[in-house]
């Protein structure tokens, strides 16, 4: 956790945050005036109610100044990218291994399931029940133990397992792409919102924000 980091990507959150705000207002004016009736204004006004309370959630939210880094023998980290000097008040946090994978999002049961060196994301998403109807199927990510963030590639579905499973890191070193504490994210798409759906980057959008700020959003 380093204090400078924490100040960036509180002012980048802020940023986003007020461009979301602009383009619901703007939005959201434009189809008040645009109304045909008075049933469709009050519609209308209830979801400019709904953004407002999606806005001042997101408001709610503080950056950790989290950074993620790699470590290694010091003999192999020495002379690397990653071997990045400390600042005065950064704090090193190492956690315990934690023998699980959780599952989180549109799935029949989420929760945390005991790690398996057999199990892909696929056979993760089976022991979670599978997707439900909600699910966003294309967009399934992981949020690795470290904090980093990936998309869940095809190949995971392809039934190239084992060029899915292992991959080198950046000491050279053969790593799983899932690794106990990591957490496999199945998003749920958006069609029920219209004033979501409507915003072409909403989950480029959110997924930053959690990416930044190191948390998991739950819309409502």
């Amino acid at each position: 956790m380093r204090k400078s980091v924490k100040e960036f990507q509180q002012e980048n959150l802020g940023s986003i945050i007020k461009r979301l705000e602009h383009d619901f207002m703007r939005q959201s004016s434009r189809e008040i005036s645009s109304a045909v009736s008075t049933e469709s204004m009050q519609a209308k006004r209830m979801e400019m109610e709904q953004q407002q309370t999606f806005i001042k959630s997101l408001r709610e939210m503080k950056a950790t100044g989290r950074m993620q880094i790699h470590l290694a023998l010091p003999q192999q980290l020495k002379n690397t990218d990653f071997d990045i000097i400390l600042e005065d008040g950064d704090y090193l946090f190492i956690p315990m291994r934690k023998d699980v994978v959780h599952v989180a999002g549109a799935v029949m049961t989420p929760g945390s399931y005991v790690f398996r060196h057999n199990k892909d994301v696929s056979g993760y998403l089976d022991i979670a029940g599978g997707l439900n109807q909600f699910a966003d199927g294309k967009n399934i990510y992981i949020v690795k133990v470290d904090g980093s963030a990936r998309r869940v590639d095809s190949s995971f579905f392809s039934g190239n397992f084992l060029s899915a499973l292992w991959k080198s890191n950046a000491f050279g070193e053969n790593t799983r792409d899932l690794e106990p504490g990591d957490t496999i994210v199945v998003p749920e798409k958006f069609y029920e919102v219209a004033w979501l759906r409507e915003i072409k980057d909403i989950t480029q959008i959110l997924m930053q924000i959690a990416v930044t700020t190191a948390v998991t959003i739950k819309l409502f």
